[in-house]
């Protein structure tokens, strides 16, 4: 565990070696952040598994937080804070009607999903790639119909795209079930059944990911407003294994799934203004 608190400190050390004039003509904002995750897996072991048995259906789990973040000169961010989210597994086994004929359709698809809750400790960097412009007002015929026309170019949305680039260091809450086996029996209306059982373990309850993607930063009025998060997160070492038992009609199979704590993220979050820092001093805002 002593790995991933250098690691934190590594990254507040980083943040300390900006020069003070770096800190001038910026902004400290405080973000909470609210969405959604969706969580992957992958399979470890398939040899002894049925054919039709596949993972990643992308059950969703809510993500949130709350992060401290410096705007450096309207190009260049920095952030850090403290973070929610899940990492888990699913799995669906598609089965044809020849192997369970009691059921009309051609497939029959069960499945399972899982999700474990993780505390994060996020550093995060960005870069401004362009200002996108939206909806022109001063060119709307709507407008002119009303004998509106702005004297300056006007748009509906304005809006930065920014590329953010981060890790995180995660630790998964332990939970109940954790290496107790969970047993599902499905029966059919011939005597056909489907039954699996499930067991998950954690390798390690602490572990980093890293994440990437595009943070869009609406703005009006030279102040930022809402913001859209859309992340990819990728975890550096397996945290979960999971054991997959399943029956059809007397036929068992076998499959071992793995969990990193990767996933897709979509965010929210709206920045509350703490203090603009000028080159002598800051301001507080009221």
């Amino acid at each position: 565990m002593d790995y991933y608190f250098k690691t934190l400190l590594l990254g507040c050390i980083f943040l300390s070696l900006y020069k003070n004039e770096s800190f001038a003509q910026s902004i400290l904002t405080l973000r909470p952040q609210l969405g959604l995750e969706m969580p992957t897996c992958f399979i470890q072991e398939k040899s002894l598994g049925y054919s039709g048995f596949g993972v990643n259906r992308l059950p969703v789990g809510l993500n949130g937080g709350l992060v401290a973040q410096f705007n450096f000169k309207d190009r260049y961010f920095i952030a850090a804070g403290v973070s929610y989210g899940v990492m888990g597994y699913d799995f669906t086994v598609n089965i044809d009607k020849a192997r369970l004929q009691s059921y009309r359709g051609s497939i029959i698809r069960v499945g399972y999903a899982s999700e474990l809750t993780y505390l994060g400790f996020p550093i995060e960097f960005g870069i401004k790639l362009k200002e996108a412009r939206w909806l022109p007002l001063h060119d709307s015929r709507f407008l002119s119909a009303w004998g509106i026309r702005p004297s300056k170019p006007t748009y509906l949305f304005l809006c930065k795209l920014n590329l953010k680039l981060g890790f995180n260091i995660n630790h998964i809450q332990r939970l109940a079930s954790e290496g107790v086996p969970f047993n599902f029996y499905i029966e059919g209306f011939a005597g056909d059944y489907v039954e699996y059982t499930t067991t998950y373990s954690i390798q390690r309850r602490w572990g980093v990911a890293i994440y990437g993607g595009l943070n869009l930063q609406f703005h009006h009025r030279g102040k930022d407003r809402l913001a859209v998060n859309i992340l990819y997160q990728q975890g550096l070492q397996k945290r979960v294994d999971v054991m997959v038992d399943y029956d059809l009609n007397g036929d068992k199979f076998f499959n071992r799934l793995g969990s990193r704590g990767s996933g897709v993220i979509l965010q929210l979050s709206y920045p509350i203004r703490l203090a603009k820092f000028k080159q002598r001093g800051y301001e507080v805002d009221d």
